[in-house]
């Protein structure tokens, strides 16, 4: 019987793959060879914290297509322009006025979904 590897090693490799798999030719290439079967199929013994939410990042960006990856960039981009804006203007939630925000904690927030994949 084929040991499996240490929860450590399965967390290292799932946070490696999440990068390798940021574009999407390379997630259908990762999706095609059975990379998302070989995820489901990893034993209780490999699990740790936090590999629920990891397996599921994974798998969306394996399971996704361009249409999606872009819908769910500009939802994500329009909450964190929201969020910036409500913590820079608690006052008035929806009042009229001038929004307070600098470019910089803008481009703070959604440099993690710009990187995600910059041509979408």
């Amino acid at each position: 019987e084929q040991v499996p590897p240490p929860p450590g090693v399965v967390n290292a490799i799932l946070a490696l793959l999440i990068r390798v798999v940021h574009t999407q030719k390379t997630a259908t290439l990762c999706l095609q060879m059975g990379g998302a079967d070989l995820i489901v199929a990893l034993p209780d013994r490999c699990h740790f914290p936090g590999s629920s939410s990891l397996v599921t990042l994974l798998l969306r960006r394996l399971l996704e297509d361009e249409a999606t990856l872009q819908a769910m960039m500009e939802t994500e981009i329009r909450s964190q322009v929201t969020k910036i804006w409500r913590k820079n203007n608690p006052r008035s939630v929806n009042g009229p006025g001038q929004p307070k925000a600098t470019l910089k904690s803008f481009m703070k927030a959604v440099a993690p979904i710009i990187c995600r994949d910059p041509m979408v």
